[in-house]
């Protein structure tokens, strides 16, 4: 079954669309959270992630627990040291639908 996370991404102060970000989601697990997919905001500081059921599925998982991390860029998510601008990890989406739309508004200063 597919599944889709999609979104925009502004700039808190402003509401001006944030493009060019990397948005990485992930289905949190007890031990290690799975990888679902990413993708590079657009002009108009929207994104989709598309992933299947497998790609989070275990023996006892129905539905992900859903969470964001977002980058400045694609490279930044290389570097192992660098940690996301932003993240909606401490607001899971628990059970999460076949779609789920995220509104975030990303502070200012966080861009850096």
């Amino acid at each position: 079954m597919k599944h889709r996370i999609w979104g925009i991404i502004k700039e808190k102060e402003s509401g001006k669309p944030l493009s060019g970000l990397l948005v990485c989601a992930y289905d949190k697990d007890l031990i290690h959270s799975d990888f679902l997919g990413k993708t590079l905001t657009g002009p108009d500081g929207k994104f989709i992630i598309e992933y299947d059921t497998i790609d989070f599925q275990e023996l006892l998982d129905r539905h992900p627990d859903v969470y964001l991390q977002i980058y400045r860029s694609a490279e930044a998510m290389n570097t192992k040291r660098v940690k996301p601008i932003y993240s909606t990890k401490g607001s899971i989406r628990y059970s999460a639908s076949s779609s789920e739309k995220f509104y975030i508004e990303i502070p200012r200063k966080k861009l850096g």
